[in-house]
């Protein structure tokens, strides 16, 4: 409302140009970690009166905090929306207006930001998408022409006492998830001994007590965040100056995310589109990887992980089943993996198969009871009508090949398939043992053996083992006969000795039957069954022929 009234309240003017100009003064400096520096937001009005600013400041706030937004020396007489900053996100905002007849300038101060340096580095002051300039004329018409950013450089001040250096961190500008810092400096022929702290503080110093006389020192498992290690040496009875060096560490995961998958996880289109977003509370997020497995029996090739952003859109999947794990990085190289199981199916899997299967089962029984009946009523004639026909179709063969047995084999061979620190990151949530292999992923101690448990309560514990590569990662891809229902997968250094991990559960579905070891899905069970039925369906037909004629010798 304010800003309506400024605008409305105005004179009206010719149509405004939007030619102004906001600018950062200064718009580039180098400062050091520790230090204060102060940015004036300038306007430019090219000569067309004005009467309100909107401002959307944005900063990086791993490198600059704001302390103070000054509003002393400025062009803004009325404060609608006074200036709000957050120094978790990086964002000032605020609306100033200048009353009627507005003001024409070309250096005008609308605000003084004093920012604090806190970590070494390069950072972008800029304009966001909540900036406008509107003129004197009426319409509040938005003038602004250009916003250009400003760019810094913050660098930690030279040393002053020995030069640091750090064969576990070497870049003071890298994030590292190590949490053991270890640190080196070179060692003066006259040294009696050095004073040194870790801390937080970029401005710390070390007090004037020996710590030690090597030329070197290390700090284990320290906290995620910026650390500073400051540095005195002691020569000739007096202390000299505090060199400092700076560790980024951060050993936390990203945050846990969702995968939406579009249209669904069971689809028939072949390019789903995959969603997801995650953030990193310290180094901050950095980047997706992906990797796709496929699940079916034959498919063996080992799955490698590749760059992504969201949203993707994948290529063109083949019909089966999929673990889809995506990874999520942050700037120190911590990973957060999520999955899940895709579903691309063909058309045929839309058919109720158990109700197909049904039928045919039910349609089979009337046909056999049909040529029970009729073979009954013929017994005596049949045989020697059956062998003549067969001598007639297989002159050449003393035996003639039974159709129901070469059914059989053909359905058989077209369908009949074979059948702590540790953790588990990757597991399906429904497995089908009689098309896929059972993939599982996680992490562990580098190059050790592992235990691969899974249980259920009403069958017998399988136990695997399996072996992680030298960066503590396993997988484990082979197809297991589960039976029906939930299991519980856990994982464990060998022999015992560490605790199991938290467990994944896992539902194993079955979709066919078991004969043996031999494993039959339903598709296969429904092609085994048309051929049964129609054989017999031809038995009848013969039957009933057969009868016929019989009935008219009798007759005659």
């Amino acid at each position: 409302m304010p800003l309506l009234i400024l605008a409305l309240g105005s004179p009206i003017f010719a149509l405004a140009v939007p030619n102004a100009v906001l600018y950062l003064s200064p718009g580039t400096g180098n400062f050091r970690v520790g230090s204060t520096f102060d940015v004036s937001i300038v306007l430019d009005t090219k000569a067309t009166p004005i009467n309100t600013v909107e401002i959307e400041l944005l900063f990086p706030p791993d490198k600059i905090q704001l302390t103070n937004p000054s509003i002393g020396k400025s062009i803004i007489q009325l404060w609608p929306a006074p200036p709000t900053f957050s120094n978790r996100d990086g964002r000032l905002y605020f609306v100033g207006g200048i009353p009627s007849p507005g003001i024409v300038t070309s250096q005008g101060i609308v605000l003084t930001l004093s920012f604090r340096v806190i970590a070494p580095g390069e950072g972008q002051i800029s304009f966001g998408p909540r900036t406008s300039v509107l003129a004197n004329d009426g319409r509040a018409t938005d003038v602004l022409g250009q916003k250009p950013s400003a760019f810094y450089t913050f660098s930690v001040a030279p040393p002053l006492g020995p030069e640091i250096i750090s064969p576990t961190h070497p870049d003071q500008d890298r994030w590292y998830k190590d949490p053991n810092p270890v640190f080196i400096w070179r060692k003066n022929s006259f040294s009696e001994g050095y004073s040194y702290v870790i801390d937080n503080d970029p401005n710390g110093s070390p007090d004037t007590t020996l710590d030690g006389r090597e030329s070197t020192a290390s700090f284990p498992d320290l906290k995620s965040g910026i650390w500073y290690f400051h540095l005195r040496e002691k020569a000739g009875g007096l202390w000299g100056g505090v060199s400092h060096y700076v560790v980024k560490i951060d050993n936390q995961s990203p945050a846990s995310f969702k995968i939406d998958v579009s249209p669904s996880t069971w689809t028939t289109q072949r390019n789903p589109i995959f969603r997801f977003f995650t953030t990193d509370g310290v180094s901050g997020f950095d980047h997706f990887e992906m990797k796709i497995v496929p699940l079916s029996k034959g498919e063996v090739q080992e799955a490698l992980f590749f760059e992504v952003a969201s949203p993707y859109q994948a290529p063109n999947f083949d019909a089966g089943r999929y673990q889809v794990v995506i990874r999520a990085l942050d700037k120190a190289g911590n990973t957060r993996d999520e999955s899940v199981t895709m579903n691309i199916l063909s058309r045929w899997a839309f058919i109720p198969w158990e109700m197909v299967i049904s039928g045919l089962v039910s349609a089979l029984v009337v046909i056999l009871l049909i040529i029970l009946i009729l073979w009954r009523q013929h017994r005596h004639h049949l045989p020697h009508a059956f062998r003549e026909d067969l001598r007639r179709i297989f002159p050449f063969m003393k035996k003639p090949p039974t159709t129901l047995a070469l059914i059989l084999a053909l359905a058989l061979l077209g369908g009949a398939r074979l059948v702590s620190a540790q953790e588990i990151l990757v597991a399906p949530e429904i497995y089908y043992p009689l098309e896929d292999v059972l993939y599982l992923e996680g992490r562990a101690e580098s190059n050790s053996r592992l235990e691969l448990l899974l249980t259920q309560p009403e069958a017998k514990p399988v136990l695997l083992e399996i072996v992680s590569n030298e960066k503590g990662e396993w997988n484990f891809r082979k197809n297991l006969k589960l039976a029906d229902g939930f299991w519980l997968a856990k994982v464990r250094l060998a022999n015992g000795e560490s605790n199991w991990s938290e467990p994944k559960a896992i539902q194993s579905v079955m979709n066919g039957y078991y004969l043996g070891s031999i494993g039959l899905q339903y598709v296969s069970v429904a092609i085994l069954l048309s051929g049964a039925l129609a054989f017999f369906g031809f038995v009848v037909i013969y039957l009933l022929i057969k009868a016929k004629k019989i009935g008219k010798i009798h007759r005659r």
